[in-house]
């Protein structure tokens, strides 16, 4: 099987139209002698881990196109073939479209960018164990909070912004690793040793001491679950990516992280911060059970 690299350089040139734009570069790796085969197969999933219903994802792709023009072809509704005419490196392009806010989907304004792996990567069929390089390049400003491992910092500048490096060693990894990017507020903190985050967006919309207040009892949440399972924790980092909005409630696990949707009012009363610290009770305890 011809050894191959795969790197996804994401953009999002204008917010305000909702659009991440990715741009997917498929090498041989095979040394000066190396070629792509005659074709490969892209992919998008239909599904997210965690959440366990066809989702559709590739209705959201449009402006498919590959470099040089005309070597792409769309086989099935979540797959396209593309023709490498026996070159080492092919290239395809397209674009996303991310207006809906939920824990399982992209969602993308002025403020933010909520990236999920499967909603927005493609992986290349037969080979799923294939490595990848992420770079985004984000708005001036703007930073991230993934459990994605930080990646070689040798891309092309960014000029309008920041180009942001990762590596994920698997398609599996890749499409379970969230990416929450702008302007969010971030808490960090250890628990049992290692090293825990909230992001929290939109940043406003948390005041300090209830900032304070939940990291404090997301400490004694992941404390008491780590004692249920031998004291433990499963994990080298978390990322807990937290989404205040009236729009909806949920949270979905992933294996070093979580993402949360929250209402804004979760801090105003006692049931709904108890509501709140269920929801992150919950989505922490996969970390043990289930992932």
């Amino acid at each position: 099987m011809t050894s191959l690299s795969i790197v996804h350089r994401v953009s999002i040139p204008a917010p305000q139209t909702h659009l991440v734009h990715v741009e997917t570069t498929v090498s041989s790796s095979g040394g000066l002698a190396g070629a792509l085969p005659d074709s490969v197969v892209l992919f998008m999933p239909v599904w997210t881990p965690g959440s366990y219903l066809v989702r559709e994802y590739a209705r959201h792709v449009e402006g498919f196109a590959a470099t040089p023009p005309g070597r792409a072809s769309k086989i099935r509704k979540n797959a396209w073939r593309l023709e490498t005419g026996g070159g080492k490196t092919a290239v395809v392009r397209y674009r996303v479209y991310a207006s809906e806010l939920t824990v399982r989907t992209n969602h993308v304004d002025e403020t933010h960018a909520f990236l999920v792996g499967a909603a927005l990567f493609m992986g290349v069929e037969g080979h799923e164990t294939l490595g990848a390089r992420v770079e985004i390049l984000a708005p001036r400003g703007w930073r991230a909070a993934t459990s994605l491992p930080a990646g070689r910092a040798d891309a092309a500048p960014h000029p309008g912004g920041e180009t942001l490096c990762f590596e994920a060693p698997d398609f599996d990894t890749l499409v379970d690793c969230p990416i929450e990017l702008g302007l969010h507020r971030e808490e960090r903190f250890e628990v049992a040793g290692k090293s825990h985050r909230y992001a929290i967006w939109p940043a406003k919309l948390v005041s300090d001491a209830d900032a304070r207040r939940l990291v404090a009892d997301t400490k004694t949440i992941l404390e008491t679950e780590a004692k249920l399972f031998g004291g433990a924790l499963p994990y080298d980092a978390y990322e807990l990516l937290l989404h205040l909005s009236l729009r909806g409630r949920g949270g979905l696990e992933h294996n070093a992280s979580a993402a949360l949707i929250a209402s804004p009012a979760s801090f105003g009363t006692r049931d709904a911060y108890l509501d709140l610290l269920s929801l992150v009770a919950h989505e922490a305890f996969h970390a043990w059970n289930i992932k």
